[in-house]
């Protein structure tokens, strides 16, 4: 779900008792799914509620490219990070997804090397540039890389993918596979509707949001608590803002955006449906409604962008 920038507002590792392999043993991910309506999902244990098939691939596909349009490139600070990999880094991206953003940042930095990491195999495995690697991994589990590895990691667009309590371990392990001075960078939307003219059928439809968010164990107000937990995780914030994106008025990209939106949540409709009460015939009519109103409600989402370092340099 798009996520671009309009209006802004602007500890160590845990210590160890036991000493740990330099390289963790590989994860044990699993990697049954369950076929609900004609689209697949991950299993009934996980709290990601959109597919995971061809289908999905293509709109994240081109979801990136939204973002990218949004942001006016792939990187929150090219100043900062641009030059190192120019240089030649060492990169990942958790959640990786088709590979989108590493693919097309591997065509820009030839000199760089970029490592996609997802619980699903949903990347791909022959076509591909020599710099860019795919492996599958839990992000929740030791990630399967040595220590102080990367230069930059990635985790966008994970908010359905872990719960609350969960963010907090997703951080700790991106720290010891970061080199010391290494960069965090993170984007994740709250899929909340806002409006600047009140509209009941947004309000009530996020109210929904809320109730199903809250029902898996996740925060809808998560995008306000993430900085907070880089901090608390050691981390050394470089830049944290909370924007204002528009969904289909305003320009022509975000009425391109406002479509996304409605077109990621469609995905979920085999899952999401049925927490609204609704048939999955309702439920896309509710949507269908909702969009309809982008214009006049002024309707925008949050998302969440930020920077942050873990403490050192590369000469610790």
């Amino acid at each position: 779900m798009g996520n671009s920038p309009s209006k802004q507002s602007s500890v160590e590792p845990r210590s160890r008792t036991v000493k740990q392999p330099v390289v963790p043993p590989p994860s044990e991910v699993k990697k049954s799914n369950q076929v609900i309506q004609g689209r697949a999902f991950h299993d009934i244990s996980s709290t990601y509620f959109l597919p995971m098939d061809d289908e999905e691939n293509d709109r994240l596909h081109e979801e990136h490219f939204l973002i990218k349009a949004g942001l006016g490139g792939n990187l929150l600070d090219e100043g900062l990070l641009s030059s190192k990999l120019q240089d030649g880094a060492t990169v990942l991206d958790i959640g990786c997804g088709p590979g989108t953003w590493l693919l097309d940042l591997a065509t820009e930095y030839p000199s760089s090397t970029f490592h996609g990491m997802d619980i699903a195999p949903t990347f791909p495995t022959m076509i591909k540039p020599p710099n860019v690697t795919f492996k599958i991994g839990d992000a929740l589990d030791n990630l399967p890389y040595r220590s102080d590895t990367f230069d930059l990691v990635q985790i966008r667009l994970m908010v359905a993918a872990f719960r609350f309590d969960e963010w907090d371990t997703v951080y700790k392990n991106v720290m010891r596979v970061l080199k010391p001075g290494g960069y965090i960078q993170v984007m994740e939307p709250d899929i909340r509707l806002f409006a600047e003219h009140n509209d009941v059928a947004i309000q009530d439809y996020s109210v929904k949001v809320t109730r199903f968010l809250q029902k898996r164990g996740q925060d809808p107000d998560l995008i306000h608590k993430l900085g907070p937990l880089l901090k608390r995780n050691g981390y050394t914030i470089i830049m944290e803002n909370i924007n204002e994106s528009p969904l289909g008025w305003g320009s022509r990209l975000y009425e391109i955006i406002g479509n996304d939106y409605i077109r990621g949540m469609k995905a979920a409709a085999p899952i999401v449906a049925n927490e609204f009460e609704m048939s999955m015939q309702q439920y896309e009519h509710t949507l269908d409604n909702i969009s309809t109103r982008f214009v006049r409600a002024k309707t925008y989402i949050h998302s969440f962008l930020g920077l942050a370092q873990k403490p050192g340099t590369d000469d610790d």
